[in-house]
């Protein structure tokens, strides 16, 4: 959206690719920013499949990888980008551009823009980082990291009523309880009706407490944008020592190291 008003070019979201994903050991993608662009903002599947042709490669930069930055090296002959583009910098830099299409999409505004709840929410990643092929990348994160981040935000905010968003919600809920069986803390679940409502859940609590996702992180940016709320953010954010998490993070988040199963 930046580079499209800056470069006075128009852009066009391609998905299908990402959408079509059945890699073994990878859950096919729910991609929610779909909803929140223009039907004519959105490449056909039949364009999409023409613009991946080794003559249309020559004019595309592609992050390999989360570090990766190739948005200064646009020129006027690139045709396409391809990557996440989840850079803390990038975001921020057209977070009032992104804040108006939630704003206009009137059934998303109306689970993401709202008051803050007094509660603290986990957001614990399962379905493909389960597999033993995506936890190599990933890592799954120990229960010890999750009550060492609830301890520190209820002792600093004083709230005490947790709740469990997750893409398995049974499966966190075990995992949360296990961990904080012997506090007198307890945690419920959030109760959950699609994507955009457990990211609304995540964007309108007092705390977060983040798992290694995507998802996560923009739960987590759009509550400290909306409410100002306290964060607490993983490391490492993959399996291996990388240090993206100072490119990713809010400079304000509570950064606590997990243990990786």
């Amino acid at each position: 959206m930046w580079l499209s008003a800056s470069l006075k070019r128009p852009f066009k979201l391609d998905t299908m690719r990402l959408m079509a994903s059945t890699l073994p050991g990878y859950q096919r993608r729910s991609v929610m920013i779909r909803d929140l662009v223009k039907t004519d903002e959105l490449v056909s599947p039949l364009k999409s499949v023409f613009c991946w042709r080794p003559s249309s490669r020559a004019h595309t930069l592609k992050e390999s990888e989360i570090s990766d930055n190739v948005l200064p090296q646009v020129t006027a002959r690139t045709r396409r980008l391809v990557g996440y583009f989840q850079r803390f910098d990038t975001v921020h830099a057209v977070f009032s551009q992104l804040n108006q299409r939630i704003y206009d999409a009137t059934a998303i505004r109306q689970q993401i823009i709202s008051t803050a709840s007094d509660r603290i929410v986990v957001h614990v990643r399962c379905g493909d980082y389960l597999s033993p092929k995506v936890q190599g990348t990933h890592g799954l994160s120990a229960a010890s990291y999750y009550r060492t981040a609830i301890d520190y935000l209820s002792r600093s905010t004083g709230i005490r009523s947790v709740q469990v968003v997750s893409d398995q919600p049974m499966i966190a809920l075990r995992q949360l309880s296990q961990a904080l069986r012997t506090t007198q803390i307890k945690v419920e679940l959030a109760h959950s009706r699609g994507a955009w409502s457990d990211l609304g859940i995540l964007a309108n609590s007092s705390a977060v407490v983040m798992s290694n996702s995507s998802f996560s992180w923009w739960g987590a940016y759009l509550a400290s944008r909306y409410h100002q709320s306290v964060v607490v953010a993983p490391k490492p954010w993959y399996s291996r020592e990388t240090n993206v998490e100072t490119i990713l993070f809010d400079p304000s988040w509570k950064v606590i190291p997990r243990e990786i199963l």
